[in-house]
């Protein structure tokens, strides 16, 4: 995992980019709006926060788990969740990057698996308490439910696979 700073001042960097190119044919000058962005970077620069993000090893243990037929982004949030002892969902989102909707829907997963906890924490101010998810069970024991996964389905194709070449036997087929 590596660390990332403060992705929100991009955010809102590229924001005032837009509202820049809007603004520039009014009465703004260039100067104004060069100051506009000084502002913003430090501001913003006192806001940073770390977030941890998927490394190279993450990636490719993502993709190994992807090749056993697991969603991407169950398989994103299983890497990024085993990497931090706790996230938030935006966390989730930047760390993995993953959309809103994608951390939702693998977090059902997760849930319905019991792998996940999901505990509540108060803002500052008003507004709803965001919640914060980490890990239940080791790494180990989820590629242990993947592997026998595995071993089931293989288990039914070769049982399959048998009774296709018993009931093979019975057909009176003749190449012409």
């Amino acid at each position: 995992m590596k660390d990332i700073l403060s992705l929100r001042w991009i955010n809102i960097f590229t924001q005032l980019h837009i509202c820049s190119t809007i603004l520039s044919p009014t009465k703004i000058s260039r100067r104004e709006i060069n100051y506009l962005y000084h502002w913003v970077f430090l501001v913003s620069i006192m806001r940073q926060f770390s977030v941890k993000v998927l490394d190279d090893a993450d990636r490719e243990f993502v993709e190994v788990l992807r090749e056993l037929s697991i969603p991407r982004n169950v398989a994103s949030m299983i890497t990024y969740l085993a990497n931090v002892e706790e996230a938030t969902s935006r966390e989730i989102e930047i760390g993995s990057n993953l959309r809103q909707p994608e951390v939702s829907i693998a977090m059902r997963t997760l849930r319905s698996n019991n792998w996940v906890e999901e505990r509540e924490i108060k803002k500052d101010g008003k507004g709803r308490p965001m919640k914060v998810y980490r890990l239940t069970i080791s790494l180990d024991e989820i590629i242990k439910h993947f592997e026998d996964e595995k071993r089931k389905e293989s288990a039914k194709t070769q049982e399959s696979i048998e009774k296709l070449k018993e009931l093979s036997r019975g057909l009176s087929v003749t190449p012409s």
